[in-house]
């Protein structure tokens, strides 16, 4: 039963709704922190 809750399907689909928002806040992240850098 574990193993199904952490491989199944289900599981890497919320993961990857999770995540998608936290990926897009890293990108953006790094794009305004090499900007501020590289206008320092």
């Amino acid at each position: 039963m574990a193993r199904d809750l952490m491989h199944g399907a289900d599981y890497h689909r919320f993961k990857a709704d999770i995540m998608g928002p936290i990926d897009q806040f890293y990108v953006a992240l790094e794009e305004r922190l090499a900007t501020t850098t590289h206008a320092a």
